[in-house]
């Protein structure tokens, strides 16, 4: 080693893994050179074959036990009807995402995605339909469904009559920290909501959620969703309830990909000017300016009346 360009007092030293001190009595406790003694040996032995039999490379992913000792305590503490199938244990073992990222993500795959709660309203229906009618000239393409709510098993069943059930992973309700996970491996997220009146009335947050975060939005033309999505702009419209629609409207945008980083942009930049808080309380200051106003004559003419 004297070639190297060391300091002169490390020179002829000779390089190993333990420290070397000059001391009267040295113990490493690194190293052992004496072999275990017999009684040693059989105790482990004896301990290993106690657990063997019941060692699994599977554990308990249902985690039954402790969601069993959870719902018992919040059953004792807080004094309500309380049993293990209402608490949902999540898997955060990375080989679920890894899984995941095989099956539905990377180079030539494509992945159409929704997340939220799953209602009759969500239209979730609809997708499973156009997907159906889509997936054969389709290979590539996939879905995964983040969430979970009344309609899931339908949704599952439904799936499974349309002989699609391989290609859909219904994820469940994942951890909030999760979530941008998950939506790393949804190239395009759909939200096909039938209309009606809650549906005109109500803008959802997913979507703009989905926005906010640069992702490529396709969604029904509902009233809800016309006050978020520009058609080609921030994102995709389709005709809402109409399945032969949704069905050419996804194969339109997974055939326009040359767009998404345009789209991708001018959602993100939507939400961040349009959509944030100081914008959304200046439009209700004429409302209420107006409404202070109207209030101000009707007192005025109701004294002069008295």
């Amino acid at each position: 080693m004297n070639e190297l360009p060391l300091r002169d007092d490390l020179r002829g030293e000779t390089p190993y893994g333990a420290p070397q001190l000059d001391v009267p009595v040295a113990l490493n406790v690194n190293e052992n050179p004496y072999p275990p003694s017999p009684s040693l040996i059989s105790d482990v032995a004896a301990a290993v074959a106690a657990v063997t039999g019941s060692l699994n490379r599977y554990p308990d992913r249902e985690a039954s036990a402790l969601r069993a000792d959870l719902a018992g305590y919040l059953a004792e503490f807080e004094r309500v009807s309380f049993d293990s199938s209402m608490i949902w244990a999540a898997n955060g073992s990375n080989e679920v995402m890894h899984q995941l990222l095989l099956a539905f993500g990377g180079p030539g795959r494509t992945v159409l995605g929704f997340a939220g709660s799953f209602y009759a309203y969500e239209g979730l229906d609809l997708l499973l339909d156009a997907f159906a009618r889509l997936a054969p000239a389709r290979p590539d393409v996939a879905v995964l469904l983040l969430g979970g709510g009344p309609q899931e098993q339908a949704l599952r069943e439904r799936a499974a009559a349309l002989g699609v059930a391989g290609r859909v992973i219904f994820a469940g309700r994942v951890p909030h920290q999760d979530v941008n996970r998950y939506y790393d491996l949804i190239d395009v997220l759909v939200y096909p909501r039938h209309r009606m009146r809650l549906t005109e009335l109500v803008t959802p947050l997913k979507p703009l959620e989905a926005m906010a975060q640069g992702r490529i939005v396709l969604a029904s033309d509902v009233g809800g969703h016309l006050e978020l999505v520009r058609h080609r702009e921030n994102g995709y419209l389709f005709a809402a309830g109409d399945v032969d629609a949704l069905a050419r409207a996804i194969v339109d945008v997974l055939d326009r990909r040359e767009e998404w980083p345009r789209i991708a942009r001018t959602a993100r930049a939507y939400v961040e000017t349009e959509r944030n808080w100081t914008v959304s309380v200046a439009r209700y200051e004429p409302i209420y300016r107006r409404l202070a106003a109207g209030a101000g004559r009707v007192g005025l003419a109701e004294s002069r009346q008295a």
